[in-house]
């Protein structure tokens, strides 16, 4: 019997994404030598990938990623208030 068509999709979806949250999880890794507070790397389909402080007890401040690596490329770090400088 064949396999429904909409399993095989859906597997390939769970793959892809096992593998998306790999590769975040990389760049989190290597960005940690470089930006001076706690964070995360969230998606949201309005602004695309932003890079959120983590910090405890502060309210949460996201920045366009591509933004925060171009000051991570000029300045060789990202600082908090680089940061908040950058915030939508």
């Amino acid at each position: 019997m064949e396999t429904f068509k909409g399993n095989r999709i859906l597997a390939k979806i769970n793959r892809t994404k096992q593998k998306y949250d790999e590769q975040v999880a990389e760049l989190e890794t290597y960005l940690r030598d470089v930006v001076d507070f706690e964070f995360k790397i969230d998606y949201q389909p309005s602004d695309g990938h932003m890079l959120c402080n983590h910090e405890d007890g502060e309210e949460m401040h996201i920045a366009p990623l591509v933004d925060c690596l171009s000051v991570i490329y000029s300045k060789g770090k990202l600082s908090y208030k680089d940061h908040r400088n950058l915030c939508v």
